[in-house]
C-alpha cells in the first residue's frame, strides 16, 4: 500500500501542481490581456480626440473659405450691374404677344456670355479653376436675368436707361445671393 499511497499522492501532486500551474497562467494572462486593452484603449482615445481636434480645424477652415467664398460672391453680384452689358439682338416684332412673353435667343445668350466673361476672371483671382469660376459666373449672371425677365421684356430691358438698369441688377443680385447662401 505504501508503493501505491506514494504514487497516488505523486500523480495527485502533479495535477495539482499542473492545475494550480494553469489558473497562474489564466490569471496571468488575463491581467496581461487587461492590460494591453487598457493601452489600446487609451491610445485609441487620444486618438478620438486627435481626429474631433482635426475635424474641427477642418470644419472651421470649410467654413471660413465658404464665408470668403460667399463675400466674394456678394461683391460679384454688387459687380453685376456694371459688368452685364445689354447688347440689343436680333429684332422682333413688339407688337405681337410671343415678343412681349418671350426673350430672343440671341438676345439670351449674349447677355449671359457678356455677363460671364465678365465676372468669371474674378472667381479665377480667387484660386477656383477656370472651368469652375466659368461656371460660377454663369449661375450668378443666370440668376440675375431670370430675375430681369421676370419683371421686364426684351424691348424695355434694351430701352433701360443705365441708372434703372443698375438699380434692378442690384437688387436681383442681393436677392440672389440671399437664395444661394
Amino acid at each position: 500500500m505504501p508503493e501505491n499511497f506514494v504514487n497516488i499522492i505523486s500523480d495527485l501532486g502533479g495535477t495539482m501542481a499542473s492545475l494550480a500551474f494553469a489558473g497562474y497562467l489564466i490569471v496571468y494572462l488575463l491581467k496581461g490581456f487587461a492590460e494591453e486593452r487598457k493601452i489600446h484603449l487609451d491610445k485609441d482615445s487620444r486618438n478620438d480626440d486627435e481626429l474631433r481636434s482635426l475635424m474641427r480645424e477642418s470644419n472651421a477652415a470649410l467654413i471660413s473659405t465658404m464665408r470668403e467664398t460667399n463675400t466674394i460672391l456678394a461683391e460679384i453680384l454688387i459687380a453685376v450691374p456694371y459688368t452685364c452689358s445689354f447688347v440689343p439682338a436680333a429684332y422682333t416684332a413688339e407688337d405681337s404677344v410671343q415678343a412681349r412673353a418671350s426673350y430672343s435667343a440671341l438676345f439670351i445668350a449674349q447677355w449671359v456670355y457678356n455677363c460671364t466673361t465678365q465676372i468669371a476672371p474674378r472667381f479665377g483671382a480667387n484660386g477656383l479653376p477656370q472651368q469652375l469660376a466659368l461656371q460660377y459666373a454663369a449661375q450668378e449672371c443666370s440668376c440675375v436675368i431670370d430675375k430681369f425677365m421676370n419683371e421686364f421684356n426684351q424691348t424695355e430691358i434694351i430701352n433701360m436707361t443705365m441708372e434703372d438698369r443698375s438699380a434692378f441688377s442690384g437688387t436681383f443680385a442681393r436677392q440672389c445671393l440671399a437664395n444661394s447662401l
